[in-house]
């Protein structure tokens, strides 16, 4: 096989075979590369022969992408939505653990409630949360359908004066090229007490692993800003949301 421009040489000793037609199949691939599926055919027609035998790996390609969008400006007290999008493995192997984690500006918004969007293959999609009366996370649902878009309504699950810190869509494992469809939408309201020109910021964070263990990261942020300013009429100049 090639790396780097080279060959890797390896061998290999077996037990005394008899003559004949034999298939080789590749039980373990070098650091990197990816299990060779392809059958290698050998003909034992001499004693003590060595034979050369070519394989062909193909190297291990990890990447992925997340993206988010929301309101450039939001008045205090408003209802608006960040839309996650462009989730993807862009591996050409699958992923374990592959999940995002929404990080909310609790000093300036309150979760309401979730669109989960679709996905391009069906996995077991388990959602789970943070709230500000406790760091551990706590399980909305599991099975979740992926290849259709759910609501869930956070309303009916915390309690007085509780409200979402962090929100996390945990897939598993995950198949090369695994894609979002339909971008997920997350529902907030701006406090009522926030300044004008008071800035906040909601971050996302998503992760998979590699068979060899290799830990992926990709990040989005959206910032917004309130608006309270009056024009000379005293009617307030309608946001910028940044959104369709």
């Amino acid at each position: 096989m090639q790396q780097g421009g080279s060959s890797l040489l390896y061998s290999a000793t077996s037990k005394a075979l008899p003559y004949g037609h034999y298939v080789l199949w590749e039980t373990q691939a070098p650091p990197s590369y990816q299990l060779s599926t392809t059958p290698t055919y050998v003909d034992i027609t001499d004693d003590g022969k060595i034979m050369d035998v070519a394989v062909t790996d193909v190297p291990m390609d990890y990447g992925l992408t997340i993206s988010k969008t929301g309101s450039y400006e939001v008045q205090a007290g408003d209802s608006f939505y960040y839309s996650i999008t462009s989730v993807a493995n862009t591996s050409n192997v699958p992923l374990t653990n592959f999940n995002w984690i929404d990080t909310f500006p609790t000093e300036a918004v309150r979760l309401q409630k979730a669109e989960t969007g679709s996905y391009s293959a069906q996995v077991n999609l388990t959602v789970s949360f943070k709230t500000n009366y406790s760091d551990e996370w706590r399980d909305w649902g599991s099975g979740i359908d992926t290849s259709q878009s759910a609501e869930l309504d956070f309303g009916n699950v915390l309690g007085a004066d509780e409200y979402v810190t962090e929100l996390r869509f945990d897939f598993g494992t995950v198949p090369a090229g695994f894609h979002s469809v339909e971008e997920t939408r997350l529902y907030v309201t701006a406090l009522c007490d926030l300044d004008n020109g008071q800035s906040f910021t909601n971050n996302v964070r998503l992760s998979g692993q590699a068979q060899d263990g290799t830990l992926l990261f990709a990040n989005a942020a959206w910032s917004s800003t309130i608006w309270r300013q009056l024009n000379w009429r005293g009617v307030g100049r309608l946001p910028q949301t940044g959104q369709n």
